[in-house]
């Protein structure tokens, strides 16, 4: 396993995420259980876009 990886505990709302996939910083807006998954719903934070 990584060692900087989050587990989904760290995924909740009003979080802050950035990644090398992301092409920029975040905001968690809701997160849904997908059985071993977890969907994220977010904002980016330069653009506002959902």
């Amino acid at each position: 396993m990584l060692k900087d990886a989050l587990s989904f505990d760290h995924l909740k709302s009003n979080v802050t995420i950035h990644g090398p996939i992301l092409p920029e910083p975040v905001l968690i807006i809701a997160t849904i259980p997908l059985g071993n998954s977890l969907k994220l719903v977010g904002k980016g934070l330069m653009t506002n876009q959902v």
